[in-house]
């Protein structure tokens, strides 16, 4: 069959009679296969084990993505405690030159004219 490439009649034979046969299968594997299946289905049909409920919580860490979410936003809180207690000179440069601000005081002072007394006397 390898020797001539054009002579596949030995080939179409051979295939049109395994197309001609049909398979026949066992009845003890049909009932086998069919025990299985039921059993399966069987195991379906039983009520799910109760699953104890989570409190309030863990289902905020879980919505939040987990423990390394969590730890990725505590990261960047710590970050941002630091930097706004101690900004680098460049910061407030930047800070500066953006708001056109000549004195860095003046980007946490409000309002001037307030005082941070208790009496109410300023307001």
């Amino acid at each position: 069959m390898t020797d001539n490439k054009n002579n596949m009649v030995e080939l179409d034979a051979l295939l049109a009679g395994l197309r001609a046969q049909t398979p026949s299968v066992p009845d003890a594997l049909i009932a086998r296969i069919t025990q299985q299946a039921e059993i399966e289905q069987k195991a379906f049909m039983t009520a799910p084990a109760k699953t104890t409920r989570r409190g309030v919580l863990r289902q905020f860490i879980q919505a939040l993505g987990g423990w390394p979410a969590l730890g990725g936003l505590a990261t960047a809180a710590c970050a941002g405690i630091w930097l706004g207690i101690n900004p680098p000179q460049s910061m407030a440069l930047a800070a500066e030159t953006y708001l056109g601000i000549e004195n860095a005081v003046t980007l946490l002072d409000m309002r001037p004219d307030a005082a941070f007394d208790l009496s109410g006397e300023a307001l």
